[in-house]
């Protein structure tokens, strides 16, 4: 029974005469509108729909092409060169989406199928993830204890005392903080009480004016 068949079978047995007649009009008005504003979908149709909302390939297609044709070392100190970004990057994110996903299945062969959790591939997996996300890294130049700290950072702007559920919700977060931090943080990860220098982190000077 669909919501229509729904509302009118309420239709029929609470009301009578008239109002009956008039109700059941109205819906029938309701839905062919809904039916022209919203098309039915089905199999055949959602395929076609879905092409409305495809991005333009080409220049994903150019970025690709370029990054692979190329000849250029993609090892280089140029980490963050645009000739290789494009393929790097690429290659981290669907590198990244893999391993995670062979972790998820670890962790729910455990969890649901009653199978023993094998703690070294649970390690082995955690380990590829890393290795994906500092690949991520040296594609767009980044350090990753830059990246460490940021999220560090980040994170006590939004949580300055500890997690709540009232600090997470996104009505309550202080994006421009957030981002503030992330591109220029000022505490490396337990290091609260150092200060960062051009040469890395040192003790804060003794010294007053």
């Amino acid at each position: 029974m669909t919501g229509w068949d729904a509302a009118k079978w309420v239709v029929d047995m609470y009301l009578e005469g008239s109002t009956r007649d008039y109700a059941l009009e109205t819906l029938d008005r309701m839905k062919a509108k809904c039916s022209e504003d919203r098309p039915e979908v089905n199999e055949h149709t959602y395929q076609e729909l879905a092409k409305r909302t495809e991005c333009n390939q080409s220049t994903a297609a150019i970025k690709m092409y370029i990054s692979t044709t190329v000849n250029d070392d993609t090892r280089s100190e140029d980490n963050a060169n645009p000739i290789n970004k494009a393929i790097r990057l690429n290659h981290s994110a669907l590198g990244l989406a893999g391993e995670v996903g062979e972790l998820a299945s670890a962790v729910e062969k455990w969890v649901y199928y009653g199978q023993d959790l094998d703690v070294a591939n649970v390690k082995e997996e955690l380990g590829d993830c890393l290795w994906y996300i500092a690949l991520a890294c040296n594609a767009m130049g980044f350090d990753l204890s830059d990246v460490m700290n940021s999220n560090i950072a980040k994170l006590r702007v939004r949580y300055p005392d500890k997690y709540t559920d009232l600090n997470a919700a996104e009505e309550n977060r202080d994006h421009d903080s957030e981002m503030e931090k992330v591109n220029q943080p000022e505490v490396s990860v337990g290091d609260e009480d150092r200060v960062q220098t051009g040469q890395g982190w040192a003790e804060p000077s003794q010294d007053k004016e």
